[in-house]
């Protein structure tokens, strides 16, 4: 599996994940600058798709939609 070079995306937020944009633009632009993810979106690499590394959504909001 292959990332696309220069492409960044945030998404999957629901419920009240609007309250999260902040911190996930933060994350996002020093992973545009300094070319190295922080630690807290470390576990959401792309890489993860293709070694099988899930992400626990035990946090996840028990919200009915």
């Amino acid at each position: 599996m292959e990332a696309v070079k220069g492409f960044y995306l945030d998404v999957g937020w629901g419920t009240y994940g609007f309250k999260a944009g902040p911190i996930a633009g933060k994350c996002l632009a020093e992973l545009i600058a300094k070319g190295k993810a922080p630690k807290l979106i470390e576990p959401f690499a792309f890489s993860r798709f293709g070694e099988g590394r899930l992400v626990g959504e035990k946090a996840a909001a028990a919200v009915s939609h």
